[in-house]
């Protein structure tokens, strides 16, 4: 009986522990000066419910490019740019206009890692930075958003849209 007990109140546990997860995918743009790439990621995150309407969803989000640009060097060649991958660490601080409609504000720390060739010759950058964001989601299902949100790292812009699910 001890044993059942236990065996109930750590399933419960887990299964209260489980319930604030979300995850997602969504795309993403990012720009700076005359370069724009494009890229895909997945995220994961948490969220701590603070009051009704205030949250906090800590969170990982994991991409890879999708689309290259390509910069004119001189007006004689073609240096092409490209997103090897994406990396970033995010704080939501989240709040509920309604039921269904929210915004947040979202303090970032990101990695890139951009790779600009031309012919046989490349070069790769990784860089972390701090960045900070603002975006709306909207809860069109009681455990499915979607999101749309814009963040600045020094000077590079990034827009994306997400689709959001809770479990």
């Amino acid at each position: 009986m001890k044993k059942l007990a236990v065996l109930s109140l750590l399933g419960a546990l887990s299964f209260n522990a489980s319930a604030d997860w979300q995850a997602g995918f969504g795309y993403l743009n990012m720009s700076e000066d005359d370069i724009s790439l494009s890229g895909i990621v997945g995220e994961v995150g948490h969220n701590f419910e603070i009051d009704e309407t205030f949250h906090l969803i800590p969170s990982l989000r994991i991409g890879t490019g999708l689309s290259d640009d390509s910069i004119s060097v001189n007006g004689w060649y073609n240096l092409k740019v490209e997103l090897d991958s994406f990396l970033s660490l995010d704080l939501k601080t989240k709040y509920d206009f309604t039921p269904e409609f929210y915004g947040y504000v979202t303090p970032s720390y990101a990695n890139a890692k951009v790779t600009a060739s031309f012919e046989d010759v490349s070069e790769s950058e990784n860089d972390w930075e701090f960045g900070i964001g603002a975006g709306f989601g909207y809860e069109f299902a009681p455990s499915k958003a979607i999101e749309v949100s814009y963040q600045t790292f020094d000077g590079t812009d990034v827009i994306s849209a997400s689709f959001i699910a809770k479990f």
